[in-house]
């Protein structure tokens, strides 16, 4: 009986619309943001860890969260790449298709110091829905430990569905990617 309108001074409506319209109204403005992050030490070198996430091709061998990368060897250390990442459907059925493009380039002593790349969805509704851009950060502790940090912010009436995926997704990334790279840092020795 939920669906069931209404009236009131001439007006009629239905409990359940003015229920999501109360919720979602407040979250629906780009005020609404929720950021998420995740970040982990690696005993290897930030070469080796920047090289390790931005050989996209190798993702689905070693990243739960990407099912596969198209076209296959792009290269997103370059602004303006595009590439689409293919992951599973948070809803448990399918996959999904996220449409990304680089969005800044690499700071020149990347080797030296680690690198930041950015990448931001080319979804034509992601403006609406807060234009979420995503930042993986390696820096340099020592010669050999590296600290890795991935953020994206998500604003507007799906911010919380999408902070919660991206989540979950970022925590077991990071736990794989640490796991490849100091294995990757082993085999070159």
């Amino acid at each position: 009986m939920l669906n069931v309108p209404i009236e009131a001074k001439g007006l009629s409506f239905s409990p359940a619309i003015l229920f999501l319209t109360i919720m979602v109204s407040p979250m629906a403005s780009a005020d609404f943001c929720k950021t998420a992050r995740a970040s982990i030490e690696i005993e290897a070198p930030a070469r080796t860890v920047f090289q390790t996430i931005t050989d996209v091709a190798s993702y689905p061998e070693w990243n739960p969260f990407i099912l596969r990368v198209e076209p296959y060897g792009v290269d997103i250390t370059q602004a303006g790449a595009e590439f689409d990442l293919i992951v599973p459907n948070p809803l448990g059925f399918g996959i999904l298709r996220s449409p990304e493009r680089t969005v800044v380039s690499l700071e020149p002593n990347l080797f030296r110091k680690g690198g930041i790349i950015r990448y931001q969805s080319t979804i034509s509704s992601a403006e609406e829905l807060g234009g979420p851009v995503r930042a993986q950060i390696v820096s340099k502790i020592d010669s050999n430990t590296t600290l890795y940090e991935t953020e994206e912010t998500f604003c507007g009436a799906f911010a919380d569905f999408s902070y919660n995926f991206a989540l979950e997704g970022f925590e077991k990334q990071t736990e794989a990617l640490k796991v490849e790279a100091e294995r990757r840092a082993l085999s070159f020795w």
